[in-house]
């Protein structure tokens, strides 16, 4: 349990930074109640599930390193804004790994935010 409880107190830290509010933009802010669902549906089913939890909180790592270079005020909201685009989008993919039943806001994949990190890589090298 450990593991994903530090996994979750980031992810926390995340949505609820001190100015969350003025931070975070409306669409994603309308979404925080259903981001929070997936919180609890996570921690309900991770009992047996704690071989795909770690599988998943891997990826999910993978994802935050690869951002890292354009978002190095982590937890705290990414001043950049297509790492904040890719942000929006990776708790959307939390949405749809640990609870697929409260739906994503859009389409969401591995694909997709490995084809926005190679974006901002391209447009890092461009300037």
């Amino acid at each position: 349990w450990a593991p994903i409880a530090k996994d979750i107190q980031t992810q926390l830290t995340a949505l609820l930074s001190e100015r969350f509010i003025e931070q975070t933009p409306h669409s994603n802010l309308l979404r925080l109640p259903v981001y929070l669902q997936a919180i609890e549906a996570r921690l309900e089913r991770a009992g047996g599930r704690f071989d795909f939890d770690a599988t998943a909180r891997r990826e999910l790592e993978g994802f935050v390193q690869a951002l890292m270079p354009y978002w190095p005020e982590y937890p705290n909201p990414p001043t950049h804004a297509e790492a904040a685009n890719v942000r929006w989008l990776l708790e959307e993919y939390r949405i749809s790994l640990f609870a697929q039943h409260l739906g994503t806001q859009g389409k969401v994949s591995n694909k997709r935010i490995n084809q926005l990190l190679a974006d901002l890589r391209t447009q890092r090298a461009a300037r």
